[in-house]
């Protein structure tokens, strides 16, 4: 990896430590982050909130995967994004996602969403993804709904695990995959 993607992981990692850090701040302070029993739906256990948050992220990866194959803007997109993080070891990528997953889900869903609801905290999310010029607006709008999405599967559980793992499964797996992806993509697309 040369040098400019590594001061560009360094500096997304502070990030999103910061956004988990000041979650956790403001909580101590305030008592914003809620963490109450579900009112309905599957019992609350650490294996049933994960298998529920990557479940939710697999069809966004395929999703994503079909978006690469099928459409040369979506390629070049995806192309600008390995060019920005270069070339990832899996303990990398592992790393980013998870910080990403907590720092953004506690920030996003946990103080976000819990002072002015879950719209507006989708909306914010997504637009805080917006790339260097116009050719970045479909992630911005990929980002507002999968912020949806996250935000209902936190109301749903009522805590953040579900959106935790399923942000992380997001992210592991679209990162991890995606030069093979690309490598790929100059083949006519048949089944996925």
């Amino acid at each position: 990896m040369t040098v400019a993607p590594k001061i560009n992981l360094l500096a997304a990692g502070l990030v999103y430590f910061g956004l988990f850090f000041m979650a956790i701040v403001v909580d101590a302070h305030h008592d914003v982050l809620r963490f109450p029993p579900p009112s309905a739906g599957l019992p609350r256990s650490l294996a049933v909130d994960m298998a529920i948050g990557f479940g939710a992220a697999l069809p966004i990866c395929w999703l994503t995967r079909l978006g690469v194959r099928k459409s040369v803007h979506l390629r070049e997109l995806a192309r600008e994004f390995q060019a920005l993080l270069g070339s990832l070891e899996t303990r990398e990528t592992f790393f980013l996602s998870m910080f990403s997953a907590l720092g953004e889900e506690f920030f996003f869903r946990g103080l976000v969403q819990s002072w002015v609801g879950l719209v507006p905290a989708a909306l914010i999310f997504g637009l805080l993804h917006v790339g260097p010029g116009k050719r970045f607006i479909p992630w911005t709008l990929f980002a507002t709904v999968v912020g949806l999405m996250l935000g209902l599967l936190y109301e749903w559980r009522g805590d953040l695990l579900a959106p935790v793992a399923a942000h992380f499964g997001v992210n592991f797996l679209n990162l991890l995959f995606l030069p093979r992806w690309l490598g790929a993509s100059h083949e006519t697309p048949h089944g996925l």
